[in-house]
């Protein structure tokens, strides 16, 4: 059988998100007006050095994840001529296609296989010493993996909850949050897991049974930063496990559905910056990635049909659209031109003003991996 051509796979999910019909959030639309900071006198010259780095697989599914030092990748690579929809990421059914790989960040490097099967949501330490994912067995048995690629290093926790997804490493490294995903009630709770034991250590509170925890993002200092959806709301919640209850941030708008739930951050690197001050996401009423202060809930609106980006230190962020990818300022008081065309930003290390890049390659089913380098912005 033929595989699908390139049109099916995630890439180009991605640039039709803006095709969709979209609903209006509360706070949207003619009771919140939009101003477009981004004007042409604002944008500046720029410099890059690029490094074509080779191939990765399109799995259609979830996108490369690069570690934060940018010397690592992790991708999911689909064996079946149809990779599983998205809803498979939440009840783990259907995976069975999808193998996890990593390899480095180098023209050279050979990929090494982690994981046969029934592998998603991939997720680096902020060290990027260790990578988390989950894999799933052929009986059912749902497995939190801790990885260390520099030591080779590789441990299954069998979790008894399942099924788990969004799994987040603690800044000291015992501990992961996991996101338990019930498909019936289509609810879900944040837990803490022991990684030394595998046991459950904390479960979220919540208001309610049909509330969902999602998208949890440890900070420096042990709290967790996650999504609350319930009652048709969506807000950014803060919690610090064993210590004090959750404690509600700023709202946001996404949709509820496990579709936008998806959207709002499958084009995205980590949401949350380096220094834990500001939060991306993809707003799918407006077609646009928003970067919110956690500080005092303003928000940054990119430009219309940004849907993919990653964070370029504490203050700037990189973003792209159909056209172009231009790395932003926060405040917004600086946009400038990286490349024209289609590119997908998945990390960034500001410290060797460096960015990894994935866009289309000639193979369908494929995306070309290229390494940025900023010489200087005027």
């Amino acid at each position: 059988m033929r595989k699908p051509a390139a049109g099916l796979c995630l890439l180009t999910l991605l640039l039709c998100w803006g095709c969709t019909p979209k609903t209006e959030p509360p706070g949207s639309g003619a009771d919140r007006q939009i101003q477009d900071p981004w004007k042409a006198s604002q944008s500046s010259h720029v410099q890059v050095q690029a490094e074509p780095l080779g191939q990765l697989p399109n799995s259609g599914l979830q996108l490369p994840v690069v570690s934060p030092d940018g010397k690592w990748i992790a991708f999911l690579d689909c064996q079946d001529d149809l990779p599983p929809e998205p809803r498979c990421l939440f009840t783990g059914r259907g995976l069975e296609p999808m193998s996890l790989h990593i390899r480095s960040a180098e023209a050279t490097a050979q990929p090494r296989i982690l994981a046969e099967s029934g592998a998603a949501w991939p997720s680096w330490s902020a060290d990027s010493k260790t990578l988390l994912f989950i894999a799933y067995q052929q009986n059912g048995r749902c497995d939190l993996v801790v990885c260390e690629p520099q030591t080779g290093m590789t441990r299954r926790l069998s979790i008894s909850l399942k099924p788990i997804m969004m799994p987040a490493l603690s800044p000291s490294g015992t501990r992961a949050a996991v996101v338990v995903f019930e498909p019936r009630s289509q609810s879900a709770r944040l837990h803490v897991v022991n990684l030394s034991t595998g046991n459950i250590e904390h479960t979220c509170p919540a208001d309610s049974q049909s509330a969902q925890q999602l998208w949890p993002q440890w900070t420096p200092d042990g709290r967790i930063i996650f999504v609350l959806n319930q009652d048709g709301q969506s807000r950014l919640v803060q919690w610090r496990p064993g210590k004090s209850p959750p404690q509600e941030l700023a709202e946001i708008y996404i949709s509820p559905t496990l579709a936008g739930i998806y959207q709002a951050f499958a084009g995205l690197g980590r949401p949350l910056s380096a220094d834990a001050r500001h939060f991306a996401y993809y707003d799918t009423a407006q077609d646009r990635i928003v970067l919110l202060s956690l500080a005092d809930g303003q928000r940054v609106e990119l430009p219309v049909g940004t849907r993919a980006g990653c964070w370029f230190g504490s203050g700037r962020f990189v973003a792209a659209d159909q056209k172009q990818m231009r790395l932003f300022s926060i405040p917004p008081s600086m946009s400038a031109l990286l490349m024209r065309g289609l590119w997908l930003p998945r990390g960034a290390n500001p410290g060797t003003s460096q960015l990894l890049l994935c866009s289309r390659a000639a193979e369908a089913r494929a995306f070309a991996l290229m390494r940025m380098k900023i010489l200087s912005v005027e």
